[in-house]
């Protein structure tokens, strides 16, 4: 837990991100949840394109946000407790692999009488190939 805590924190102070003119700002919220989404985010970019060397970056655009989230609640049941959308740009040595979407179903782990771990599942990788790439 201290882990986490002190990823969460470090992770608000230092963005590593470059921030376009026309990009919408992120806020505190946004750096939270791409904080605890890092290893979650890694991981899928590399199954998805079977490659260890593949790394990512968020896609900041003033036409949508980096990340979206969802609630599942009454007359609006979704796969999990949150859903989280998350903007990406896959590449690997310098080479663009794709603008990409994850989204992910996550169901807090304090939930109910047992304290349990956090569930994040990848709930679907959408893939759109970068601007001028013809694959």
């Amino acid at each position: 837990m201290k882990k986490l805590i002190c990823l969460v924190v470090f992770s608000l102070f230092l963005s590593t991100n470059i921030v376009s003119a026309n990009a919408k700002i992120p806020s505190k919220f946004d750096n939270l949840i791409l904080g605890l989404m890092d290893e979650p985010i890694s991981d899928a970019v590399i199954d998805y394109y079977k490659d260890d060397t593949a790394r990512f970056q968020y896609h900041w655009s003033k036409n949508h946000d980096v990340v979206e989230v969802d609630q599942s609640e009454k007359g609006n049941n979704l796969k999990a407790m949150f859903v989280v959308k998350i903007h990406i740009q896959a590449e690997n040595n310098n080479n663009t692999l794709g603008v990409d979407t994850l989204t992910f179903g996550v169901t807090p782990g304090a939930t109910g009488k047992n304290n349990k771990e956090t569930k994040i599942k990848l709930l679907s990788y959408d893939h759109s190939n970068p601007i001028g790439n013809k694959e």
